[in-house]
């Protein structure tokens, strides 16, 4: 905001044939009330028109997807948040880890329960001790809009609590797994 207002006054000030003088790169001169009010007025109008350009923009609306999981020929359709602060991955292999609602899964757990490699992903949140995560090892995981983007190359951690306490999503995919094909903006404007 101060870089806002400086730079709004130095450039009305140097449109005007004011006094200043360039002393050793400092612009001095003589900055007249009318100028500094002008320069607050210009700068809030600014300013209030860029935060609602980047809030209309970035919503949290806009970063939930929907997503189909392949698993062992079952298929899940659920809905997850693009988080871009979800970085984990599985220690061993370095695959990306989608996590997703463990009740979600559950009862394709069940069923194949004897088939499916379990992974375990150790984590570390705010203010928490470390803890473990375990996840297993999907067939495909796609971004289901118009632009299908597919990953086989993937882990998904199953966490035992909610995600969402509306339930407006059950699941936090990283943006990084869409970095091989598109940029984070790129994903956001395709949603």
């Amino acid at each position: 905001v101060s870089f806002i207002f400086a730079g709004i006054a130095t450039s009305i000030m140097f449109s005007q044939s004011l006094n200043k003088i360039l002393k050793h790169g400092i612009i001095l001169g003589k900055y007249s009330n009318f100028l500094i009010i002008l320069s607050v007025i210009i700068g809030t109008i600014l300013i209030i028109i860029t935060f609602k350009l980047v809030s209309k923009n970035i919503r949290k609306d806009n970063m939930v997807c929907d997503v189909e999981i392949g698993i062992l020929d079952n298929i899940i359709k659920i809905k997850v948040l693009i988080d871009t602060g979800n970085l984990l991955k599985e220690p061993i292999t370095g695959k990306p880890v989608v996590i997703i609602e463990k009740r979600k899964l559950n009862y394709i757990l069940e069923n194949l329960k004897d088939n499916i490699k379990i992974y375990v992903i150790p984590y570390k949140t705010l203010g928490n001790e470390e803890k473990v995560l375990f996840g297993i090892k999907p067939e495909y995981i796609r971004l289901r809009e118009e632009n299908n983007y597919y990953s086989d190359d993937v882990i998904i951690g199953l966490y035992d609590g909610k995600i969402s306490q509306n339930d407006s999503y059950f699941g936090l995919i990283g943006i990084d797994l869409f970095e091989k094909e598109w940029s984070s903006m790129e994903v956001i404007k395709k949603l």
